[in-house]
């Protein structure tokens, strides 16, 4: 079972706010427990991001300010900001964070308030990506910010690739560390579940944005999504 948190919290003024989950989360909810403005996260929007939900009750999508991704624990079991600031972790490598920092900028958090926060994981994998290989690559999807075997991917077909920007999908076969890099960084796409057939065609393009799913945990039929060449 995927952990979860739920709390109230008093928020800091106009101060960031830092609460210790003990996991990664996927999503973020805040509540205002006095009059219900607050603000969602989903680790898909990256970091600096959120929906705030404003008095009027209309729903503003922030770019710039919402909810990061932190680590607390420095090695010894202790949380390493008691008196200062966690570090900030990228939502590429989210499997090393235990924490979030609520933005001091969070509409909602310009006066003492206390909130109810909630916090967990989907039932759902995924991973998300952006080209950084060889442009108009045509084998392999490669982000040399994220460990694909860290992150939980999977090579043998139990996974695909879905390229957000080319509306495509592939499977994913082997999980390799290009020479010169420090992590698992690159996978290589076949056009079927065996993978047998390597993908030839040039699908994948420098910044295309790219979700890793599970095979079984995809929406059907894929015929609607369009198989990569």
């Amino acid at each position: 079972m995927n952990p979860t948190y739920s709390g109230v919290h008093v928020t800091m003024d106009t101060n960031d706010l830092s609460i210790r989950l003990g996991f990664a989360p996927d999503w973020v909810k805040i509540k205002s427990v006095a009059t219900g403005v607050g603000l969602f996260w989903h680790r898909a929007m990256g970091n600096d991001a959120g929906w705030d939900r404003v008095a009027a009750g209309d729903v503003t999508v922030n770019t710039d300010k919402g909810v990061k991704l932190v680590q607390f624990d420095d090695g010894s079991g202790l949380p390493s900001a008691q008196t200062g600031d966690p570090t900030v972790i990228s939502t590429d490598e989210w499997y090393k964070a235990d924490g979030i920092v609520i933005t001091s900028d969070a509409t909602f958090l310009a006066d003492d308030t206390v909130v109810h926060v909630e916090a967990g994981m989907d039932d759902k994998f995924f991973c998300k990506g952006v080209h950084d290989g060889t442009t108009s690559s045509n084998t392999y999807f490669e982000d040399s910010s994220i460990d694909f075997t860290l992150a939980g991917v999977s090579g043998g077909g139990k996974c695909i690739v879905y390229n957000q920007t080319n509306g495509n999908y592939a499977y994913i076969g082997e999980i390799t560390r290009p020479q010169g890099k420090t992590k698992d960084c690159r996978v290589y796409t076949y056009t079927d579940a065996a993978c047998t057939s390597a993908t030839t065609a040039a699908d994948f393009d420098t910044s295309d944005v790219c979700y890793i799913f599970r095979v079984d945990e995809m929406g059907y039929p894929l015929s609607d999504v369009g198989l990569m060449t």
